[in-house]
């Protein structure tokens, strides 16, 4: 998308592909002087640099031991910036969250899985269905992955997950013991900055129950003068 900035002498035109300026434009006689990016020639105008310059060796390059791989002249110049802040003479971009970035991450379980999520009915029900959905200890997260809403587990074996990055040494863990459900959710629309890791002692009603509050799935049932007592823990590093 095309934004504009103007004032009495100057038509300058920047777009969200890239934060790249695509024309800067003298209003008195039409004279334009900046490369529009014709395609047969060259077809970038002001393209924005970052983080690097030029090629890497291969394509790649390397931080604390581990490989990454990186295009030339960085992410920026073929990144969708956000918008911030528009004035009539200054505009604002930010470069933050895609789902390529998404796809760096990836969920740690402390056991081996063969899991299965329990299916999702209209309304944010569930079903009596479920389906395959992961094996092993590890989890790729990208946005395909919550399009159809919350992935939600009644079987884990885990009691333990942890969100990682290919890119970073930083985690989060969340151990809760003892919690029969588990939920990852993000919102479906993509591109979300954040990811919930959601350990439950219960869940959304299935879409045909129609039963006493006491015997929805997962309510705990305590006679007088008992106590119920649940923890988790959030370790981070």
């Amino acid at each position: 998308m095309l934004y504009s900035l103007e004032n009495e002498e100057l038509l300058v035109q920047v777009r969200d592909h890239g934060a790249e300026l695509r024309s800067i434009k003298e209003r008195a006689d039409e004279t334009e002087y900046l490369w529009r990016g014709d395609p047969s020639w060259w077809k970038y105008s002001a393209p924005l640099l970052f983080p690097i310059v030029g090629k890497l060796v291969d394509g790649k390059y390397r931080v604390g031991g581990k490989t990454y791989e990186l295009p030339a002249h960085g992410l920026a110049r073929i990144s969708d910036f956000e918008l911030v802040e528009q004035k009539k003479d200054a505009i604002r971009f930010a470069l933050g969250w895609t789902d390529e970035t998404l796809e760096d991450c990836y969920l740690q379980f402390n056991r081996k899985e063969d899991a299965k999520n329990m299916k999702l009915a209209p309304g944010v029900f569930f079903t009596h269905e479920k389906e395959a959905s992961f094996t092993g200890d590890k989890l790729p997260l990208s946005d395909a992955f919550f399009a159809g809403g919350v992935r939600a587990y009644d079987d884990l074996k885990s009691d333990a997950v942890t969100i990682r990055s290919t890119k970073s040494e930083k985690t989060l863990t969340i151990s809760a013991p003892g919690f029969p459900y588990w939920g990852f959710w993000m919102p479906e629309k993509g591109g979300a900055p954040f990811l919930c890791l959601e350990p439950w002692y219960g869940h959304a009603d299935y879409a045909d129950f129609d039963g006493e509050f006491a015997e929805k799935a997962g309510t705990q049932k305590l006679a007088p003068g008992k106590t119920f007592h649940a923890e988790y823990t959030i370790t981070v590093g």
